[in-house]
């Protein structure tokens, strides 16, 4: 008769299929999302250290205007404290919350874009929800059930170079290492593929308007529109 020690192998591949799963559509928005927000308002909603090197690039030449990409650094630190006293001691309410949150936050954006309120610097704020989501879906990812950072490629990297490291100094890896570094992996590719799809739509939508004599300006990709839905569908 089995005991609660006998290693329940069925259940393991579902549980990591899902775990990659979830892993790819993160970080496929996080990757679509910054290049639609860097196409609409001139700065990042995940990547916070591109922000602060704009910040630094901008406040040579243009003064105080150079504070405006502060903004999402900020918005996206609002996020990490909106919820991560609740992942701490309420993990179960993880799904529950930052599904609605990521779903909100790119509804809003689009919809006060694309009623006009996107034009000037006043416009650009609107990167706050975006950014503000990020800030969340980061927290989410590190605190809850994947254990890393969704919206990071930095720490993903070296996770993966320590492994190779060990490998080519003839060390052995378990089977938890390996499956550190496909996620790890997985973040890296999907968020390429992420970039390279919202690009490709801005770049196709921007021409249409160009062909027709349309003002290009609000014709960027919806946030809203595909990666929230696959990435929480699974939540």
């Amino acid at each position: 008769m089995p005991t609660s020690a006998t290693p329940n192998t069925p259940k393991t591949v579902p549980v990591v299929c899902r775990k990659l799963w979830l892993t790819a559509g993160l970080a496929f928005t996080a990757g679509y999302t910054d290049v639609i927000c860097i196409a609409r308002y001139g700065c990042f909603a995940a990547m916070q250290t591109g922000n602060l090197i704009y910040t630094s690039l901008a406040l040579t030449s243009n003064g105080a205007t150079g504070l405006y990409h502060l903004v999402p650094i900020a918005a996206n630190f609002a996020g990490v404290v909106l919820l991560g006293g609740w992942v701490v001691r309420k993990p179960w309410l993880i799904a529950p919350l930052g599904a609605p949150l990521l779903l909100a936050s790119f509804l809003a954006c689009d919809a006060l874009t694309w009623a006009g309120y996107g034009g000037g610097l006043g416009g650009k704020l609107l990167v706050c929800f975006p950014a503000l989501a990020m800030g969340a879906q980061n927290t989410l990812t590190k605190e809850g059930e994947l254990g890393l950072m969704t919206t990071l490629l930095t720490g993903n990297l070296q996770r993966v170079g320590i492994s190779v490291s060990m490998v080519l100094h003839g060390d052995e890896i378990d089977w938890d290492e390996v499956l550190t570094v496909v996620t790890c992996l997985t973040v890296i590719f999907s968020t390429l593929l992420g970039a390279i799809i919202g690009a490709s739509a801005s770049f196709f939508l921007g021409a249409a308007a160009e062909t027709r004599g349309v003002a290009s300006g609000n014709t960027q990709p919806l946030l809203a529109a595909g990666p929230p839905a696959v990435a929480t569908a699974v939540v």
